[in-house]
């Protein structure tokens, strides 16, 4: 309806603009119904996406939470393997350790045990042998010296004797004449008194003559016997001195020379015992060495060093990467990150060489983000 037949309708008749304005306000009730429709369903499609979008951010955020606790258990699955079987190979290395170490020490002990009772009984042998040779010796010579001075004794007493005798019959013979001729004397001239005083007189001399010679002689003999056995006696005894010193300095020299021999064999022991442990040492180590480097297959020792590395942060993997050069930058790296490169390429080479994979799945010259370095390093050959 245009402008102009509405201001004439208007003009006409009443009834004309009521009509007008009725059509007015339907025409507005469906602008606004209009309106309002297109708001809903703009508001609708609006709250639609953002739910959408809400759910399309949540649904990844949960699958990259999902995946990072995957990985997050495959290690620690693999570090718990990685430990049972650690633990495992040091328990059987003990109880092998164990075994080894208890038979080498029996037979050391048995060694040591026989060699011990052998050179007790050379020792105990030698000992006896000596004190019964030196015994024997001094026995003889005590028993020599005792029929000796015995023998001088006997001899002496028999000299001493013969002199006495032979004084008493030299005094005898010498005596009788002169009795005889007393006698003769005191009877031819038994009637003078005086003869007879001279008589008495020259008997009492001759009486106290032969007492004095008697004294005498036995006082010699006695003197000189026992001289003799003193001095017989007296070499008895510095011989039997003599035979004990020597006794005495041959146990001494016996027990010396036996307390060498027993340090020696000590020496000797403790030398084999050291050599005995240090070789079952170098046995033992090489057996552990070779055991664990079998039991350690080329996918369980790569993955080892990956989470050791991973864990400690040695590659840079859990802060952020190395540090990275330049072919234009010129400037020196610092201690830190010289040594950081210096220790992770030769790693990365060796852990490549282990796993079998090429060494550059890892180029150190380009930035790698955390994830992707992550699983470079714990799946090499994926």
């Amino acid at each position: 309806m245009s402008p102009t037949l509405a201001s004439r309708m208007l003009i006409r008749s009443p009834s004309s603009l009521a009509v007008s304005l009725e059509l007015i306000r339907v025409d507005l009730i469906v602008v606004v119904v209009v309106v309002v429709a297109v708001v809903i369903v703009v508001v609708m499609v609006v709250v639609v996406v953002v739910v959408i979008v809400v759910i399309v951010v949540v649904v990844v955020v949960v699958v990259v939470v999902v995946v990072e606790a995957a990985v997050v258990v495959v290690i620690i699955v693999e570090m718990v393997v990685v430990v049972a079987v650690v633990v495992v190979a040091v328990i059987i290395v003990v109880i092998v350790v164990v075994v080894v170490v208890a038979v080498v020490a029996a037979m050391v002990v048995m060694v040591v045990v026989v060699v011990v009772v052998v050179v007790v009984v050379v020792v105990v042998m030698v000992v006896v042998a000596v004190v019964v040779v030196v015994v024997m010796e001094v026995v003889v010579i005590i028993i020599i010296k005792i029929v000796v001075l015995v023998v001088v004794v006997v001899v002496v007493v028999v000299v001493a004797v013969a002199v006495v005798v032979i004084v008493v019959v030299c005094l005898s013979l010498c005596i009788s004449p002169l009795v005889v001729v007393v006698t003769v004397v005191v009877i031819a001239e038994a009637t003078a008194a005086v003869a007879v005083v001279e008589v008495v007189v020259v008997a009492v001399v001759l009486v106290l003559v032969v007492v004095v010679v008697v004294v005498v002689v036995v006082v010699v003999v006695v003197v000189v016997v026992v001289v003799v056995v003193v001095v017989a006696v007296a070499v008895v005894i510095l011989d039997v001195v003599v035979a004990v010193a020597v006794v005495i300095i041959v146990v001494v020299v016996v027990v010396v020379v036996l307390l060498v021999v027993v340090a020696i064999v000590v020496v000797v022991v403790v030398v084999v015992v050291v050599v005995v442990v240090v070789v079952v040492v170098v046995v033992v180590g090489v057996a552990v060495v070779v055991y664990i480097k079998g039991t350690f297959s080329s996918n369980l020792l790569p993955q080892l060093v990956s989470i050791a590395v991973c864990l400690s942060g040695c590659w840079g993997i859990c802060s952020g990467g190395l540090p990275q050069r330049k072919p234009s930058d010129s400037a020196p790296l610092d201690s830190g990150q010289q040594w950081l490169l210096d220790s992770c390429q030769p790693a990365d080479e060796a852990f490549h060489i282990g796993t079998g994979s090429s060494p550059t799945a890892i180029d150190w010259s380009s930035p790698l983000s955390t994830r992707t370095r992550r699983s470079k390093l714990l799946y090499p050959r994926r």
